[in-house]
């Protein structure tokens, strides 16, 4: 956390759960540069919040959903 490059965090929570943690890493660790790419049906996004069903394809944790996803993200990092 003491690293001041941004964090991309890849995990599976409900979109309120995720909300929380977001919320708690801004009052905890004064970090608003943690990019969350979660795997989720449910339809939400946020500039720091990306939900990517990675099993839709009947294919458990598809790299290649989470890979766009993890692209998209370092492609606003650089830009």
């Amino acid at each position: 956390m003491n690293d001041p490059k941004p964090i991309i965090a890849l995990c599976r929570y409900s979109t309120n759960n995720l909300l929380k943690l977001q919320r708690l890493f801004i009052q905890f660790y004064n970090r608003d540069d943690i990019y969350f790419i979660n795997s989720s049906p449910e339809i939400f996004s946020n500039p720091h919040i990306i939900n990517c069903f990675t099993e839709k394809n009947n294919i458990w944790n598809e790299t290649e959903i989470w890979k766009v996803a993890i692209d998209s993200v370092i492609h606003k990092l650089n830009t």
